[in-house]
């Protein structure tokens, strides 16, 4: 914990634990003065044979497809239940990331034993589907898709408009690729991480392309296809390294990934196909590069980009865009 930091209170904070991205949020809030809990998602299994048979008997013979998932959030529940046997108000806020995956009633019980309970939903409303009433049960619930805003404001009075963020607490590396990319193996990337290649053949642009894939690879793939997931942070360690990366816009979204914040702090130039890059306040032609089809990038356009002189940004800007400006937001504290 931070000790110039006064102590901001206590934070319960449930999120997955999916390449360690937690880890950040701990170590961000405990520089911001807070004392922070951490409950990942329980894992389930079935308690024994029986319930096995039942949710096949229910899948089977009742089309009953989500008995499984109501038994895997009940397990979520009572695990949170049992964790955090506390008095009323112990916590001064709970913040919940990807709250698709936790119940009313984890919520309701959430209520009793923090002052304010906050949901972030991490990706889209189209890629991870919360249920209204669920929603209307935070104190506030956070989106970063201004169409998932727009589409659910009026239904949800509780639901504010943010973005994603960068971690405060980063070291600035040297840069030492011209053009970087890391992400999961899926076939509009690999098309357009191809195209890329092909265009950069005969120049000097030094690239890192990775794809993550369980999968078998072809071993003459065009670049690297690795089965190891790397750690949030040591993604973020070798993303830095580079003077600009690359952003496939998800097809399910239209707010910007947390690529853009983290090139913001690292001061990195964006070419990515997501047009609201254009609407932010950071923006400027040197810095991203919006292209309406990857697939119609030309090398000159690359090269020409890539040559042009990167512009910092006001420090002012750039800070609205920390964690911890985003969490100031989120509990309402200017």
């Amino acid at each position: 914990m931070n000790i110039n930091k006064p102590q901001e209170g206590k934070i319960l904070l449930l999120m997955p634990s999916h390449c360690s991205i937690y880890k950040l949020l701990i170590i961000n809030l405990e520089r911001m003065g807070y004392e922070v809990s951490y409950r990942d998602i329980k894992y389930f299994k079935y308690e024994n044979f029986n319930q096995r048979l039942y949710n096949f008997f229910r899948k089977t013979f009742l089309g009953d497809r989500n008995y499984k998932n109501y038994l895997r959030k009940k397990c979520i529940e009572d695990d949170i239940k049992d964790a955090f046997q506390v008095k009323d108000n112990y916590f001064n806020y709970t913040l919940v990331i990807r709250p698709d995956e936790y119940t009313i009633g984890t919520i309701q019980h959430l209520k009793k034993i923090s002052k304010r309970v906050i949901g972030y939903q991490w990706d889209g409303f189209s890629r991870f589907e919360t249920p209204s009433e669920l929603i209307n049960t935070f104190d506030v619930f956070g989106v970063f898709d201004k169409i998932d805003y727009n589409n659910n404001i009026t239904k949800h009075p509780n639901l504010i408009l943010t973005h994603n963020f960068y971690f405060d607490f980063l070291p600035i590396c040297n840069k030492e690729v011209d053009l970087f990319y890391i992400g999961a193996k899926e076939d509009n990337r690999i098309e357009t991480l191809t195209h890329l290649v092909k265009i950069i053949e005969d120049t000097k642009i030094a690239y890192n392309f990775r794809l993550f894939s369980k999968e078998d690879v072809d071993k003459d793939f065009i670049f690297p296809v690795v089965d190891e997931i790397l750690s949030y942070q040591e993604m973020l360690i070798i993303s830095s390294k580079a003077k600009a990366i690359i952003d496939i816009k998800h097809p399910v979204h239209n707010g910007l990934s947390l690529r853009f914040f983290e090139a913001l702090y690292f001061s990195q130039k964006v070419i990515t196909d997501n047009k609201t890059a254009k609407e932010m306040d950071f923006y400027h032609p040197n810095n991203i590069l919006v292209v309406e089809d990857f697939q119609k990038l030309t090398q000159t356009e690359l090269e020409d980009f890539l040559n042009k002189e990167y512009v910092e940004i006001p420090k002012e800007i750039k800070q609205k865009y920390s964690f911890e400006s985003w969490f100031n937001q989120m509990i309402g504290k200017k």
